[in-house]
């Protein structure tokens, strides 16, 4: 009776193998998880410093100099607290049809735009984003 039977023992070793075996992969599965949610977070929060940047007030106005750029002599951009305001006088027909195509092609929030003619040939264009 004092002696340990090595069945026992053996069956003991192989329940405690399957044990961990089994919390082993639980693990791997949990680690998975936690993986794909940190990828979405990461997709995520790159997709929010990509919006952040494209959207701040200094960047706006350098891509609206740049799309103003052709008929710069032409316009004013005004950088006021609450908006960006862009104001084009006496565009051509083609320079309004090329700027307009910018304007409209990017990724702006406009809140104000107003096209008023002038004469025959040529027109003016008034531009507002919101900051």
């Amino acid at each position: 009776m004092n002696r340990i039977n090595p069945l026992a023992i053996l069956v003991i070793l192989i329940l405690v193998l399957l044990a961990v075996i089994l919390r082993t992969s639980q693990l791997e599965s949990s680690l998975e998880q936690n993986t794909k949610v940190l990828n979405a977070f990461e997709d995520k929060a790159k997709s929010i410093r990509y919006l952040r940047i494209q959207w701040e007030g200094d960047s706006m106005i350098n891509r609206l100099g740049t799309i103003v750029a052709p008929v710069k002599a032409k316009a004013k951009i005004q950088n006021s607290p609450q908006a960006i305001s862009v104001e084009i006088t006496n565009l051509t027909k083609l320079e309004a049809d090329a700027l307009l195509k910018n304007i409209l092609n990017e990724a702006l929030h406009i809140s104000k735009l107003s096209l008023t003619r002038q004469s025959a040939n040529h027109l003016s264009l008034s531009l507002e984003i919101p900051k």
